[in-house]
């Protein structure tokens, strides 16, 4: 059974994923939490997160691209917005890291 996934959905998964990195930052940055079970559940949830963030980026692209939904009142719109920033601070902290 294939069901058709609206933009509201997908717009919420980014909101989730954002929320998710940034409170990842927090923790790493502001709070420097040690405790055990946040640890597990960052250690747990990094990588799923992650691969979510990145395939979410490629389908609102390939929406925007194929239904031509680049308008201010759609979902998808400020969805892509909402991925395109948490990737490019994902990928930049990586390269920071790295450096």
């Amino acid at each position: 059974m294939i069901t058709k996934i609206n933009g509201e959905s997908i717009f919420y998964s980014a909101i989730c994923t954002f929320c998710y990195f940034a409170f990842l930052f927090f923790n790493e940055y502001v709070l420097k939490s040690e405790n055990i079970v946040i640890g597990f559940f960052q250690e747990l949830l990094t990588i799923p997160f992650l691969g979510l963030q990145f395939l979410l980026f490629v389908f609102v692209f390939n929406r925007i691209i194929r239904r031509k939904e680049f308008s201010i009142k759609n979902y998808s719109f400020w969805a892509f917005w909402i991925l395109l920033l948490s990737n490019s601070i994902t990928l930049g902290s990586l390269f920071l890291n790295i450096g």
